[in-house]
C-alpha cells in the first residue's frame, strides 16, 4: 500500500465513521443508536475516532457531535471522558512530537516566536504543566497552535502527557455533563 493511499485512508475511514454516526443521529434517536450498536461498540468507536479527531478541524467537529449523540443516548459522561481522553491525548502527543521538530527551527527565523519562546522558557515546568491542563480542560478551541507554542519550551512529551490527559478528561467530562444536563433540549433538536 502506497504512502499516499495510507494517508488518504487514515483521514477517510474516521471521517466516514463520523459521517455514518451523524447520519444515524438524524435517522434514529440517540437511544436507538446506543441500543442497536451496544454501548461497548460505541465506546470503542469513540476511542478510535478520538485518535483521529486531532488531525484537523474537519474531523474534530463531527467528533464532538458524535460525543453528544452518545451521551444523549444514555452513555455515562464520566466513562465517555475516561475512554475518549486517552485517545485524544495520544493524538495530541503525536502532534506535539512532530511539531517540536519544526518549531525550534522556526523560532529563530521569526522575532515574535523568539520572544514567545523566551517568555515560555522563563516559566517553570510545573507552571507550564498547569497552563497545559487549564488550556486543555477549559478552552474549547483547537490545541494545535497552543501545542506548537508549548513545544518552544523544549518540554519533553513525558513531562506534559499527564497534563494533556488530565486536561482532556476535564474537558470531555464537562462537555459530557453539560450535554447530559441539556439532553432533553438536544434530543428534541436531533430526535
Amino acid at each position: 500500500m502506497s504512502a499516499k493511499l495510507k494517508q488518504v485512508l487514515s483521514v477517510l475511514i474516521p471521517a466516514l465513521v463520523l459521517i455514518g454516526f451523524i447520519w444515524a443521529a438524524f435517522q434514529f434517536s440517540p437511544q436507538e443508536i446506543i441500543d442497536t450498536l451496544g454501548s461497548r461498540n460505541v465506546y470503542l468507536a469513540l476511542f478510535i475516532v478520538g485518535l483521529f479527531s486531532t488531525i484537523s478541524t474537519f474531523t474534530s467537529a463531527p467528533f464532538y457531535a458524535a460525543l453528544a449523540v452518545a451521551i444523549v443516548g444514555g452513555l455515562d459522561p464520566i466513562t465517555v471522558a475516561l475512554v475518549v481522553a486517552p485517545a485524544v491525548a495520544i493524538g495530541d502527543i503525536i502532534f506535539y512530537v512532530l511539531v517540536s521538530k519544526a518549531s525550534h527551527a522556526l523560532a529563530h527565523k521569526y522575532e515574535r516566536l523568539e520572544r514567545i519562546q523566551s517568555w515560555l522558557r522563563q516559566r517553570s515546568l510545573p507552571t507550564i504543566q498547569v497552563i497545559i491542563w487549564a488550556f486543555f480542560g477549559f478552552v474549547p478551541f483547537s490545541t494545535d497552535i497552543f501545542l506548537s507554542l508549548i513545544s518552544l519550551t523544549g518540554a519533553k512529551p513525558r513531562d506534559i502527557l499527564m497534563y494533556i490527559l488530565l486536561g482532556n478528561f476535564t474537558f470531555f467530562f464537562l462537555l459530557g455533563y453539560l450535554v447530559e444536563q441539556g439532553s432533553p433540549w438536544i434530543e428534541k433538536l436531533i430526535g
